[in-house]
């Protein structure tokens, strides 16, 4: 069902005049499911109160909310009528990515830098002072290290009414008199990783994003489980589990570390395994958690369970989750499965453009979302039940499973050691993992006895897992005795995965191999891609060199089925679907696994013969002419530069142009491509919408495409896995941003700078300065790339000598781009930023032009 929305009567206690230049949004169609309503109450936007990115409800119904760059604002739900009380609340205070109220008090997660209107990130607690129902008191209960898109975000209430919890993404550093339920959390890699080509979180190191719960209403905390990139919100179920909604980086899709959103069980301990560029853990490392539900690509936000909501039954027990670049709210359905659970993902509603931004199921059993974010148009909407079916509260929550309570028992702390060593056996992931983390947390002497009695092959692996995390280096030997005496062949893949593993963190953890030690492994390749991806890193580690034609055919394998992956059928079904752009980027998609193999082989100095070379060194050629995400093909570049760094210096020249160094060239130059015909003009933003909004006539995707590339859009935006990476990528850019927004975008490109992408203003010692994108540090450097157009080109900066430095209040994009065009090239651009650069998309009517 599809419902256009009409913005209801509104009264604002924030007075205010219209911007001049600004005309009002209007409402979005949205699909929903069958008996729901929608009704859009307020636009923030339209009375300059900013970009609402965070809500929550206090004791008598009422909505609190926050700008992301500015105020807190409480608004009043209509309860007849059609009137919204929306009031400024006045305390300088705001920038909120978190707000909860608890305790008699409003506690708010502050990410930003302090200014005029704002304190800087931490956590505060807003208290009524005189009792005259006006929050006006603030206490600062802690600051925080970390601002930004990727900083401090929201707040929960344990569900016993009891705890505190705090989420953060991972530029967010735990505070020093944190304390912690986690072992000490190490990068925990084989070989240094591959950093982002583009300088994103290169200096940003375990534990990543984080959840962290207070017991004392917010006076002392402690990390309950991390490893996150940049989940936004959380929540609990009915059953009193945990849940989050974790973030991927679309710069690495094509690459084998590359990790989809995902809603994540979070249990006491929990790590999921973020690290930064190609470090990532695989899902499947026994020492991490996967997600129990796998998205795709996207944008998580808001995070919410039904619990509460006058919904039917189904929606009640659901979990939603908001996904701001594609403008969908998602409905997950969890079922117990083991100690965790297993669930499947719907859409509940969607529009375009909805980047939504929060979500709370009210006390008057409605839900209320947000949408805005990075300055974008924003709104208040309502979604409510109006159908036939029954909304009667469920009555009670389903028991937990019997491995469920396990599980629980264990993270009590209730069981002994004895008891807890008995599960390291356990065939339930949960239940061996709980185990461990609770046996980190025990003395050594308490559970010693039994790692020496120990003979099943789970626990040995779990036992090498927990000596090797809390560096008992004198007990590896009689770990590794235990690990040799296993019969390799007898495991399931699931544990010859952990086998491995536990093999590379002793390593890692307590010292390389030694000449004495047995590595009990299985034979390669074993044809699982999983087990045969893992066995070539620690066999190359180890000093393998046999393994190197295996590993050649095994990536050549992997080309291949990639080839044969889509039939010249599957692709004419998807050119007349999607258009030949992008059915042209699913057949040119890389294989991630030959990736894999190239990157642990490229730490192979020995055993090399010339065959072998060239065979390795073409792979490069071929791989560089794939598509990826942004990153892609420079992390492809920096794995062939590290190969090559172990190649004869006599050889090195050739092999590098064997290897593609031909294909690594500068962006398209704009004299490269047809040019706009103008006449130009200097386009305000009331003009440029004005000539969207009343244009009659036809768009062209050619064009629109043509004056992508002559505005030299695409040498810094990525547009269906073409382009650079200075700037966002745009393909989903219609599903999240209004036409205004994408107009004052390119107008006012430094009005609103993403920290992803943003430059750093650079003074030193001599007073000079200098602006780039850092792309990473070293004990003694800074390296920038000052050349936005090619990241690839580095300048050194000596720690010493640089004075200061803070973010450049310039963007590296040029404002007004736009003036170079008229009228119809200005509608063919924006349409084609709509459609993602899709010819097929609806926004090209019947007899469209140019194609």
């Amino acid at each position: 069902m599809k419902i256009l929305f009409t913005p209801l009567l509104v009264i604002s206690l924030f007075i205010v005049s219209c911007q001049p230049e600004v005309e009002p949004e209007t409402g979005v169609e949205i699909s929903l499911p069958d008996g729901f309503e929608a009704t859009l109450l307020y636009s923030p936007s339209d009375h300059e109160q900013g970009s609402w990115v965070s809500i929550t409800t206090d004791p008598q119904g009422r909505l609190i909310t926050s700008d992301q760059y500015g105020s807190l604002y409480r608004v009043t739900l209509p309860e007849r009528g059609d009137q919204v009380k929306v009031e400024t609340i006045p305390v300088k205070l705001g920038s909120a990515q978190g707000l909860l109220w608890a305790f008699d008090a409003l506690y708010v997660s502050v990410n930003a830098r302090e200014d005029s209107v704002t304190k800087g990130s931490g956590l505060y607690r807003v208290t009524d002072s005189d009792g005259n129902d006006q929050l006006d008191s603030v206490e600062k209960l802690f600051g925080m290290d970390g601002n930004g898109e990727h900083g401090p975000h929201g707040l929960l209430l344990g569900p016993e009414g009891k705890d505190l919890y705090l989420i953060a993404g991972n530029h967010t550093d735990v505070p020093d008199d944190f304390g912690s339920i986690l072992s000490g959390w190490q990068e925990d890699q084989l070989f240094p990783p591959v950093l982002d080509p583009g300088g994103h979180a290169n200096d940003r190191m375990a534990p990543g994003g984080w959840i962290a719960r207070s017991s004392d209403k917010g006076n002392s905390w402690e990390v309950i489980a991390s490893g996150f990139r940049n989940p936004y919100d959380f929540d609990f179920n009915p059953q009193g589990e945990l849940f989050t909604y974790d973030s991927d980086m679309e710069w690495d899709l094509g690459s084998p570390w590359y990790r989809p959103t995902r809603v994540c069980h979070v249990i006491p301990g929990a790590e999921f395994g973020w690290r930064t560029g190609s470090g990532k853990w695989a899902a499947y490392y026994p020492d991490n958690l996967p997600g129990v539900v796998n998205i795709g690509q996207g944008s998580p936000t808001g995070v919410v369970f039904g619990t509460g909501a006058k919904f039917p039954s189904e929606y009640q027990q659901s979990l939603f989750i908001l996904d701001w670049s594609f403008g969908t709210m998602y409905q997950i359905q969890l079922t117990p499965s083991g100690a965790s659970y297993s669930g499947e993902k719907k859409e509940f509603l969607s529009g375009t453009p909805l980047p939504l931004t929060d979500v709370v199921i009210a006390k008057d059993g409605n839900m209320y979302f947000t949408t805005g974010g990075r300055r974008v148009a924003s709104q208040l909407y309502r979604v409510r039940y109006v159908g036939d079916e029954s909304t009667e509260p469920v009555e009670t929550a389903a028991p937990p499973s019997e491995k469920m309570i396990i599980r629980r028992e264990i993270e009590s702390g209730s069981l002994s050691s004895e008891a807890l060593w008995s599960h390291l056996s356990d065939a339930d992931r949960y239940i061996r993992y709980a185990a461990r983390v609770a046996l980190e947390n025990r003395d050594r002497s308490s559970w010693e006895t039994y790692l020496a009695q120990e003979s099943d092959a789970s626990a040995s692996i779990q036992a090498a897992l927990l000596i090797s995390r809390m560096g008992y280096d004198d007990l590896r030997p009689m770990v590794m005795k235990k690990l040799s005496d296993i019969a390799v062949s007898t495991l399931s893949v699931e544990q010859q995965l952990e086998l491995v593993r536990a093999y590379a963190l002793l390593f890692i953890r307590t010292g390389p191999a030694k000449r004495n030690e047995r590595v009990n492994l299985p034979e390669f390749p074993t044809g699982n891609p999983a087990l045969d991806r893992e066995l070539c890193e620690l066999m190359v580690y180890l000093g393998k060199t046999d393994i190197i034609a295996h590993t050649l055919d095994l990536m050549e394998e992997a080309e291949q089925s990639i080839e044969a992956d889509l039939t010249s059928q599957e692709i004419l079904q998807r050119s007349e679907q999607y258009g030949p752009t992008i059915a042209a980027m699913h057949k040119n998609r890389p294989a991630e696994q030959g990736l894999a193999f190239a990157f642990s082989l490229s730490n192979l100095e020995d055993g090399w013969t010339p065959e072998l070379r060239s065979r390795y060194f073409k792979w490069f050629y071929r791989a560089l002419q794939k598509s990826g995400g942004v990153s892609y093909k420079g992390f492809v570049e920096r794995i062939r530069l590290r190969a090559l760094d172990n190649v004869p210096a006599a050889d090195r020249a050739e092999l590098a142009e064997l290897s593609g160094e031909s294909l690594l060239q500068m962006p398209v130059a704009a004299s490269d491509v047809p040019q706009p015909q103008g006449p130009g003009r200097e386009w305000t933003l009331r003009e440029a919408q004005g000539a969207i909004r009343n244009h009659q006539g036809e768009f062209s995707f050619t064009k629109g495409e043509q004056h992508f590339q002559a505005l030299l859009c695409s040498n810094c935006h990525t547009m269906n896995g073409q382009g650079g990476n200075v700037g966002p990528d745009l393909t989903q850019a219609g599903t999240r941003f209004s036409d205004r927004d994408l107009l004052y975008a390119m107008l006012f490109p430094s009005n609103d700078i993403t920290d992803q992408y943003g430059a750093t203003l650079y003074t030193l010692q001599d007073g000079s300065t200098l602006i780039g994108r850092t792309l990473r540090t070293s004990d003694d450097s800074v390296f920038v790339a000052t050349n936005p157009f090619n990241l690839s080109q580095e300048t050194a900066l000596a720690s010493a000598d640089v004075a200061s430095s803070e973010p450049s209040p310039v963007s590296l994009m040029p404002g007004g781009l736009i003036n170079r065009l008229n009228e119809q090239e200005l509608v063919d651009l924006m349409a084609y930023l709509k459609s993602g650069g899709n010819p097929q998309h609806e926004v090209y009517r019947e007899g469209a032009t140019g194609d």
